[in-house]
């Protein structure tokens, strides 16, 4: 079997850690509520992040290899200082921030952490000295956590560039960014330009690494009545069923209330909705 290599990326507090929708980003890296909530999970000790974490460490180690880069500051580094003006403060040694938003199983086996004082995680750490071993013979790596434009970005690429024989994988669940939007397009970037594989499927993301994927049903989420779903008229909502309201809060989860109208239909049968108006203030 191939030997895969299982990397995160920034997957630290300071960059992921879930806050309240109004509460202040802790600083300017920060990937904000929703994105958060979407990476991390309602309850991240059973999120998405957490799931894969616990699943990866299962493997043996000659099977699958677990990698963690996190971000790794010195204030007082003349070197990092440029770095730290630009982004602010954030990820800071020794400090909650820079603390891992996941919980390490206790197991015998081995990870490899290693600390990135820039935004190329080969500069001031010894990522190529540990990936050398890897470099005459095919390995499938994949990568997971924050931001897609940036960190996970450029590790991809210079994955690309010094190592050929490597397979990419990206998992848009397990990747993020301040936007979505800016998510979605870093994504088909990479995919388009350096041809990493990009899965939408957790399943599917851990069965390029592994011979047994994990079959993760993602958490629905702990609210059922937000968005508030209201209709023009006060007799239409009565000719939605529960599923589908289910189904239009899913599809307006970023929403805090939709008002909608009911048009005239086809000849399907179906119900026909336009949005009289939306407050797209998240939940």
């Amino acid at each position: 079997m191939t030997h895969s290599i299982l990397i995160t990326q920034c997957l630290q507090n300071d960059f992921v850690k879930p806050i309240g929708p109004y509460d202040s980003l802790p600083n300017i890296m920060h990937i904000g509520h929703q994105e958060a909530r979407r990476l991390m999970g309602e309850d991240p000790t059973t999120g998405p992040v957490s799931r894969i974490i616990q699943w990866a460490y299962a493997h043996p180690e000659n099977e699958l290899s677990i990698v963690h880069i996190r971000d790794w500051h010195d204030p007082d580094d003349p070197f990092q200082k440029a770095h730290l003006d630009t982004f602010g403060p954030h990820c800071i040694r020794e400090t909650d921030g820079s603390e891992f938003a996941f919980d390490i199983p206790s197991t015998k086996r081995q990870e490899a952490v290693f600390n990135a004082i820039s935004i190329n995680d080969f500069v001031g750490t010894t990522l190529s000295e540990y990936l050398q071993r890897f470099s005459n013979r095919p390995v499938r790596v994949g990568l997971m956590g924050v931001w897609t434009e940036a960190k996970i970005g450029f590790l991809a690429y210079e994955l690309h560039t010094r190592y050929p024989n490597m397979q990419i994988g990206v998992c848009s669940a397990l990747t993020a960014s301040s936007s979505r939007s800016g998510h979605f397009f870093a994504l088909d970037q990479i995919r388009k330009i350096l041809g990493v594989t990009v899965f939408d499927s957790i399943r599917d993301f851990t069965s390029f690494l592994a011979d047994d994927p994990a079959d993760i049903t993602l958490p629905v989420p702990l609210s059922t009545d937000l968005p508030k779903i209201e209709f023009e008229e006060e007799g239409d909502i009565d000719q939605i069923h529960d599923v589908d309201l289910t189904l239009l809060r899913y599809l307006f989860r970023d929403c805090r209330s939709v008002k909608f109208k009911a048009l005239t239909g086809g000849f399907s049968g179906n119900l026909v909705l336009g949005t009289e108006s939306v407050d797209l203030h998240g939940i």
